[in-house]
């Protein structure tokens, strides 16, 4: 997982994902710097690579695109992404907000229950 940290919201995304892959995660922080963040992933061999935030996801792209990845709390990804990745998995933090306001707004069977 690459992550900036000091940005509480990734902190909190980081953990959960931690808690409920059912995988092996080890956590590259960022502010070591591009160039060394992408040297310790790849020396992790990892399976994928999970990119939280926008400068995370442009690092991921940039320096790593050739392995799979995925991305989260991203804003605009599709202006960091180069063509050659275009729609590559991930949640986007349009796309996650957007749910959480449904999610929120929508009356449900059990709280109108309850």
């Amino acid at each position: 997982v690459l992550v900036r940290p000091g940005v509480p919201v990734y902190g909190r995304f980081v953990e959960r994902f931690e808690q409920t892959c059912d995988c092996s995660v080890r956590r590259v922080d960022l502010d070591e710097g591009a160039d060394r963040a992408a040297d310790a992933v790849r020396a992790m061999r990892p399976g994928a690579v999970v990119a939280v935030g926008r400068s995370a996801l442009r690092m991921a792209a940039e320096r790593l695109g050739d392995l799979p990845l995925l991305h989260a709390l991203t804003l605009h990804p599709d202006t960091v992404l180069p063509a050659t990745l275009a729609g590559m998995p991930g949640a986007s933090l349009e796309a996650t907000f957007a749910h959480l306001v449904s999610a929120t707004s929508s009356p449900s069977a059990d709280r109108t229950h309850g």
